[in-house]
Formats: structure tokens, C-alpha cells, sequence
């Protein structure tokens, strides 16, 4: 089932390029090499090694680009919020826009990491055909503390 909130399906080669995501003013990373795992500024990252990445996530505040593993190669997903009354949404397949009721449409939650610092996630609601909330994404949204 395809999530109402995801927007365009970012070209990928952006989503792996540190300049153009650094340029659309993403603030934080969390990305899963088959060696390591790095959360904090995505200034820290110079490049990204393509052939260690499993699973990447660059976000902001209002924006996530999700980076992930489908068939033989990856695929990128950009949700973005983009007010409290208007979602709009684009995938490959489709662009269109949804009215929302205020900020009802998700909630946030801070976890804190093993680490140190802390990481906002906001989980967002929809229902299904029997009319009963369910959580349909779950994207980052926010970082403080350390890193690495």
C-alpha cells in the first residue's frame, strides 16, 4: 500500500550526491553501510560509498529522503511536509494533493540513542477501509547530540 505523504520520487543520483543534498539544506543523515552505521551532520559526510550502502535517510525538519534497497539497484522516496493544513504528494506513478485536518495527520516521538543525543521521528496516521488508525510511514525529522 502506497503512503499518502511520500512526494517525488527523487532522482537517485541526487539523493546520493552530499553537494545537491547539502544545497537543499538537508541538516542530518542516518545511513547503513554493510560496515558501520553514522547518524549526525550530514556535513561531516564527504561522499557516500556506494558499494558498503544498504539503507540511507537524509532529513530536516520538514523533509526526509529515504534511500533504499528495490531490485537489483536503489530507490528514492522524498517525503516532505508541507504545512499544517496540505500534504502534497508525488510518486513515479502519480502527483496529487490531499487536504489534511491540521496537524491530527501524525504525531512525533524523540528516542534516545544508545550513543548519546536524541532522534525525532514522526510516524504518520491514516485509515484503513475499516476506518481505524493506523500508523502508514514513519520518517526522520529531527537529530540533537553526538554523532557517529
Amino acid at each position: 500500500m502506497e503512503h499518502k505523504n511520500r512526494t517525488e520520487a527523487t532522482l537517485l543520483e541526487d539523493a546520493l550526491n552530499m553537494q545537491w543534498l547539502k544545497e537543499q539544506k538537508y541538516e542530518y543523515a542516518w545511513i547503513q553501510c554493510l560496515s558501520s552505521v553514522y547518524i549526525g551532520p550530514l556535513s561531516d559526510i564527504k561522499e557516500l560509498d556506494e558499494e558498503e550502502l544498504l539503507e540511507a535517510r537524509f532529513f530536516h525538519g520538514e523533509a526526509e529522503i529515504h534511500v533504499f534497497p528495490y531490485d537489483d539497484s536503489f530507490k528514492a522516496i522524498k517525503t516532505e511536509k508541507q504545512s499544517d493544513d496540505v500534504e502534497l504528494i508525488r510518486n513515479s506513478d502519480d502527483i496529487y494533493g490531499i487536504l489534511k485536518e491540521g496537524k491530527g495527520d501524525y504525531f512525533e516521538e524523540r528516542q534516545i540513542l544508545r550513543k548519546g543525543g536524541t532522534i525525532t521521528l514522526r510516524h504518520y496516521l491514516d485509515c484503513d477501509n475499516d476506518g481505524l488508525a493506523r500508523v502508514s510511514a514513519t520518517v526522520l525529522c529531527g537529530y540533537e547530540g553526538g554523532h557517529k
